[in-house]
């Protein structure tokens, strides 16, 4: 028996979730494995320690598709991914698949009506977050989506990230078993004090740090949040105060999110470190901040910077719609900004301003979304998938 696992991405948080999938495929001995990754991967992971298995082994999608899919408006990527899978199905014939994201791979599930390999994987965004505010179009593709994957016999089982009243609401709504809640895995990090961060950065002890980490892109709201430190600026209120901008600037904001900060760098206080934060950074910064800023534009999914929030006790910012509010919202993890009113990351930011000391966020959370529950989510679908 054969068993393929397919990332068509492996920057971010893939990484880390192709390394839960390799720990668990580590101790299952008796099947073979099969990895297929970018080609960056090479580069990258060494990031996390993987331990040499007989059972298991890495195929790579070459250059020139990686390219492709990263190019491609989001509509065409989707058929270029399940393309680069089918190719993958039709080499190894394995007995089962696991995919990374399972929407990428619905233009190919046609295709497996007569194949005898069963699908499962994970679905991130989860579209009734952003039915109120989807056009025409989009409700219908996400809609199609979710019926393909109800329907097809392929799909075995299709894992909700992070939310159990929407698992449950699709069985409902399509008349089956396969929609089953997974954890967002959270893994502590350490957690030792860097005394000399403030100084290496030129930040002063009295002064406040809001904080904003990972991948810095559009979805992310960063150049949103430049604007709004611009807004506030206006107001004269943030002598007090450092922006901490922590993460790989990505190539879709490049240029503006450096035009900006040229015009607005001089009137406040701050820093950039556009590289990839390691763990170690994450924590000292987690530390030292009163506030974790996150404008994402795509609310209709988890975000792993809340477990980060719950371990160290310091409280988030998110706008006031979407998966990413209720988790907030339910496990206490900080505040909400009603997205409708003008200046509203601005207002909220000034307002934490104002009166910074609030009651700390709890554990629960890290708590709920731990390693092992996500880890014997998946060992029993490769199980129940093969046998």
């Amino acid at each position: 028996m054969n068993y393929l696992v397919f990332f068509s991405d492996i920057q971010g948080h893939n990484l880390e979730y192709c390394h839960h999938l390799y720990n668990v495929a580590f101790n299952i001995t008796n099947v073979e494995f099969v990895f297929i990754v970018p080609c960056e991967y090479k580069n990258i992971c060494a990031r996390f320690d993987w331990p040499n298995a007989s059972n298991i082994k890495f195929d790579f999608i070459d250059e020139k598709n990686v390219r492709f899919i990263k190019e491609a408006s989001a509509l065409k990527k989707t058929f270029l991914i399940s393309k680069v899978f089918l190719f993958y199905i039709k080499k190894y014939r394995p007995t089962a698949s696991f995919v990374s994201t399972l929407l990428e791979i619905v233009p190919a599930l046609p295709f497996m009506m007569f194949n005898k390999t069963k699908i499962s994987g994970i679905i991130f965004r989860i579209y009734l977050y952003d039915w109120k505010t989807s056009s025409f179009l989009r409700k219908l593709l996400d809609l199609t989506k979710m019926i393909f994957i109800s329907k097809a016999f392929c799909v075995s089982h299709a894992l909700i990230l992070n939310d159990k009243i929407s698992s449950r609401y699709f069985n409902q709504l399509f008349s089956t078993r396969k929609f089953e809640f997974i954890p967002d895995p959270y893994i502590p990090i350490s957690s030792t004090k860097d005394e000399n961060f403030r100084n290496k950065f030129n930040i002063k002890g009295n002064t406040l740090l809001f904080s904003h980490i990972g991948a810095m892109n559009y979805s992310k709201g960063t150049l949103d949040l430049l604007d709004a430190i611009d807004c506030l600026i206006q107001k004269q209120g943030i002598s007090n105060v450092t922006f901490a901008f922590f993460g790989k600037v990505n190539e879709d904001i490049k240029e503006d999110f450096y035009r900006r900060l040229t015009e607005i760098e001089k009137k406040a206080n701050i820093i950039v470190y556009d590289t990839f934060c390691e763990y170690h950074t994450i924590a000292t910064l987690c530390i030292e901040s009163n506030l974790l800023i996150l404008p994402y534009k795509r609310c209709a999914q988890s975000s792993g910077i809340i477990g980060y929030a719950s371990q160290f006790s310091v409280p988030v910012l998110v706008p006031n719609r979407g998966l990413l509010a209720r988790l907030v919202s339910n496990y206490g993890l900080g505040y909400l900004y009603d997205i409708n009113e003008k200046n509203a990351l601005a207002n909220s930011i000034y307002k934490f301003i104002q009166e910074p000391v609030h009651q700390k966020p709890s554990r629960e959370y890290c708590i709920a979304n731990s390693l092992s529950s996500f880890l014997n989510k998946i060992n029993d679908v490769i199980y129940e998938d093969i046998y």
